[in-house]
């Protein structure tokens, strides 16, 4: 995420969206197309760097979640790997896992919400 910080500030939101589309077509470049170019692009490369230096959380604290809980991986993602999805879902007392292949950010929430009914404990 710092790269990517450090990428936008050198060269700008329009030609890194320009790249991050090439390289990751499909729903989430769309989306990322439509939604970026209306933020400051001052905001964006500080909202990256506090990012890049926050860590999520650790196993502890996954571990002492005491609810029922789903963990939604997107298969594929670069930036939110399928592997941290599945460490946390190990991490978190009776946690269910979802690796889903979605066509649009509506699809994340289905898959979670199915997954939830159909019971996480």
């Amino acid at each position: 995420t710092e790269a990517q910080a450090d990428e936008f500030a050198r060269i700008g939101v329009p030609r890194a969206l320009e790249r991050i589309v090439t390289a990751h077509p499909g729903w989430i470049a769309d989306t990322l197309t439509q939604s970026w170019p209306q933020h400051d692009p001052d905001g964006i490369v500080a909202a990256l760097r506090a990012v890049a230096h926050t860590s999520g959380p650790d196993e502890q604290a996954l571990g002492a979640i005491d609810l029922p809980t789903t963990v939604v991986a997107l298969a594929g993602d670069p930036l939110h790997p399928a592997e941290v999805a599945a460490l946390w879902a190990r991490s978190i007392p009776g946690a269910k896992l979802t690796t889903v292949v979605a066509t649009c950010l509506a699809d994340l929430g289905a898959a979670a919400l199915a997954a939830s009914v159909s019971g996480s404990r």
